[in-house]
Order: structure tokens, then C-alpha cells, then sequence
């Protein structure tokens, strides 16, 4: 698959700032710096800070007269401001970005600023499998240096479902019951972090999965040509009316829209909820809750239709080079370092696999299920990859939100999506 102009298909308010050398402050990053060798300054996704963290930790090992600075957000924070920061000509040498088109912090928003490093020389290209190669890319541009994949599915706490004596569900028909028996038992199915605007998406990954991608991934040509709409195909109607199937059978706590993530990771954590929706990085933060918990991947399908098994299950995104940064060459030494390291970076963030692949051996039951997907033809993109404008992840996530408050219909929720899509 090639990028093209008309077809993209893949996957702040600063919260949190590390520094990870300390004694010194940051050097000017405007127009007076110069790439000397001796700093470097890092923006990162919050949820992947330990594996960050791993890979600083090495290069400045390997590297002890470069003083490094790396900033995290959550993601919401993150994206809300990277367009200004990099306006500003504020941005860091090195920050996290999201492949194809769905988000404001996504390449093919970037790109028409010219804010972003042409990586395709860089030796770790020619070793992307060809399906991340792409994702990375534009117009046969490589723009990312992207460590890790992922999926978008379920994680269950084991031992609360031994306790139980329940199963996951293993298709729709499932779902529900397994929802009302977790109840009968005291617990919560899937713990929500509602008052993330953006915990609400993952269920719906889940869903969308089989019901549009399950059968080919035409709908986004399909959509991009004219020839459908959300609101007319079959698959996201179906994905949506049974988002509100789960809401209104109780498959989440109640009031979910007033739980952050550290309350639904301790709901998981202590058993209190079976399991939560969630991208596989987050897996990490269950641990840090319960150090000796076993929390497991386990496919979620939403038919009853193993012909169309599918998990969304791509490259999040990763490490792009602010071309007007004056530390070019620092930069891309740092960046091939994370390549040449991706296993380090990989092996601190549970249930992601290396997006290079080349002799990896998986370390547990949850890297081996995404190599599986892999290798059984079963992995789709992320759904908001695909999209031509950040606006219509926008127009999802408030519309979720709208679902579990009661205030839209699925209906609602996609034509409020097709509005922005029809926006130029």
C-alpha cells in the first residue's frame, strides 16, 4: 500500500517535565542555539514515558556530555498544543508524533507547515515491515522513528476472573451476558475512564474493528471518494448502536464520565472490574498499580462472525525531528539510537511488540497475541488514520461522551463526525 494524497491509511499544556540530567537549565532553542552536542530536548506521549525513560537512560550512558530534557503530556494536553509550539518555533528537538491524519499532532497535519525531518536515509527505514513503512510516511517520505506496536483490545485482570469463574466474552453474542454476570458477581465488566475524553475511543476501536475493516478496508476509499458516509455504512451504524448496547447493558461503572484513568487502573488493579478497554501501552500503568498483578489481552468481536475477526492493531506513533531545530545532527543521533535500542524501549512497555521485528522472540502470552494478529492477516489500522482532518476524532470523542451521558444518539454521534468530515 502506498501513501497517496487522496488515501491516508494506518493508528500542551504541559502535564509532567523530567529532567533527566539536572544542574542546568535549557539552552535558548531559537535562532542564537547551536548543534554543539551538548543538549537535546524531548516531547513525549505520557503513557510511553517508560519506555522513553529506558532509552534516555542508555543514551546518556553512551553519551555523558549531552544533557537531555524530556517533557510528557497526556495525550489530550499534548495535542492541544504541539501546532502551537511548533508554530512558535517553541517545539523540541525531538517530539512524539501520531502517523496519517486523525489527530492535530498526526504527519499529514504537519506536513504542510514543513515542520517536520526527512528521516528517509536513516538506516532504520529500510528495516520498517512494509504496512508501518507506509504508515510512516508520505509521498514515500519516512517521518518517524516509531518503536512499538500495539492494539486497542480489552485487558483483563486474571485472577478476578478466576475468582468470578467468568470468561471473556469471544463474540458479541457474549458481550452483554458477560456484562450482566460480572454484575451478579460485584463487579464492574470494564472499568471507563470517562473523564478522559479519549478513554472513551477504545471500546470503540474494538467495535469498528470487525463490523467495517473486518471484511477489507474499502470503507476508507469508500468515504473518501463520496461513495458512503458514517452515518450510511452498515459497519459504523452497527459499531455504534452497540457502543450504546454496552452503555445501557451496564458493560461500564456508573457515572464513568467522572473516573480518570488512576481510578479505572486501580478498579483493574484490585479487581473491582474485570478488565478495561484500553491501548496496549497502558498495560504498564496497571502494573505500576499492582507489581505482581497478571493482566492479559484477550480479542474482543463485535459479530458473531469468525470470518471477520480483526484487531485494531498498528504503530501508535513515535519520534519525528522538528526541522527548524538548530540540533539536526544531535537529533538524528538520538533517533537512531532509539532504533538501534527498540527492544529496550519495547521491553518497558507491557504489551506492545517491536515495530522491527527482525529476531524478536515474544516475552509473554500478550506479545505473542499481537503476533499472532499479525501473522494471521488479522490487524487493522487504526480507525482515525485514515481520516482527512483532525476534526472528525474530535467530533468521535465529544460524541462518546454524549452516549454515556445521554446526551446524543448514534446517530447523532455520526453525523456530527460526517459534518466535519464534509468541512474543507
Amino acid at each position: 500500500m502506498q501513501w497517496n494524497r487522496k488515501f491516508t491509511i494506518g493508528g500542551a499544556a504541559i502535564a509532567a517535565v523530567g529532567l533527566l540530567m539536572t544542574g542546568c537549565a535549557a539552552p535558548d532553542s531559537g535562532g542564537g542555539a547551536t548543534d554543539d552536542g551538548t543538549f537535546l530536548k524531548i516531547d513525549w506521549l505520557a503513557n510511553e514515558k517508560a519506555g522513553m525513560d529506558a532509552v534516555v537512560a542508555a543514551f546518556q550512558e553512551a553519551n555523558p556530555d549531552i544533557q537531555v530534557v524530556v517533557t510528557t503530556a497526556d495525550t489530550a494536553q499534548y495535542q492541544a498544543s504541539i501546532r502551537t509550539q511548533l508554530g512558535t518555533g517553541t517545539a523540541a528537538d525531538v517530539f512524539y508524533v501520531w502517523p496519517g491524519d486523525g489527530n492535530t499532532a498526526a504527519i499529514r497535519q504537519l506536513d504542510s507547515g514543513d515542520f517536520l525531518t526527512d528521516l528517509s536515509d536513516e538506516a532504520f527505514v529500510s528495516q520498517y515491515p512494509d504496512f508501518i513503512k507506509d504508515l510512516v510516511s508520505i509521498d514515500d517520505k519516512a517521518y518517524i522513528m516509531a518503536p512499538l506496536a500495539t492494539a486497542f483490545t480489552p485487558v483483563y485482570n486474571q485472577d478476578a476472573l478466576e475468582e468470578t469463574g467468568l470468561t471473556p466474552p469471544e463474540t458479541w453474542s457474549d458481550v452483554l451476558p458477560f456484562c450482566e454476570a460480572a454484575a451478579k458477581a460485584g463487579k464492574v465488566a470494564y472499568a471507563l475512564a470517562g473523564n478522559n475524553l479519549y478513554a472513551g475511543q477504545a471500546p470503540y476501536y474494538n467495535l469498528v474493528a470487525d463490523l467495517v475493516y473486518g471484511s477489507g478496508t474499502d470503507f476508507d476509499q469508500q468515504l473518501l471518494d463520496g461513495d458512503t458516509t458514517f452515518p450510511e455504512n452498515d459497519g459504523y451504524v452497527e459499531a455504534t448502536e452497540k457502543y450504546q448496547e454496552m452503555i445501557d447493558g451496564g458493560c461500564f461503572q456508573p457515572n464513568s464520565t467522572g473516573t480518570p484513568y488512576d481510578e479505572s487502573n486501580r478498579m483493574v488493579a484490585t479487581g473491582e472490574a474485570l478488565g478495561q478497554f484500553l491501548i496496549g501501552t497502558r498495560i504498564a500503568a496497571l502494573q505500576a498499580v499492582a507489581p505482581d498483578g497478571d493482566f492479559r489481552i484477550y480479542p474482543f468481536h463485535s459479530d458473531d462472525d469468525e470470518s471477520t475477526n480483526a484487531v485494531t492493531l498498528s504503530t501508535q506513533g513515535g519520534a519525528a525531528i522538528y526541522a527548524k531545530s538548530p540540533r539536526q545532527e544531535t537529533a538524528k543521533k538520538f533517533v537512531q539510537f532509539l532504533a538501534d535500542n527498540i527492544e529496550l524501549y519495547q521491553a518497558a512497555m507491557p504489551g506492545t511488540i517491536p515495530t522491527i521485528t527482525a529476531g524478536y522472540t515474544p516475552a509473554d502470552e500478550n506479545e505473542q497475541f499481537l503476533v499472532d494478529t499479525i501473522d494471521a492477516g488479522q490487524a487493522v489500522h487504526y480507525l482515525n488514520q485514515a481520516w482527512p482532518n483532525a476534526r472528525i476524532e474530535s467530533a468521535m470523542v465529544n460524541g462518546i461522551q454524549g452516549l454515556l451521558v445521554g446526551s446524543a444518539s448514534p446517530t447523532q454521534m455520526l453525523e456530527s463526525m460526517q459534518k466535519e468530515f464534509d468541512t474543507k
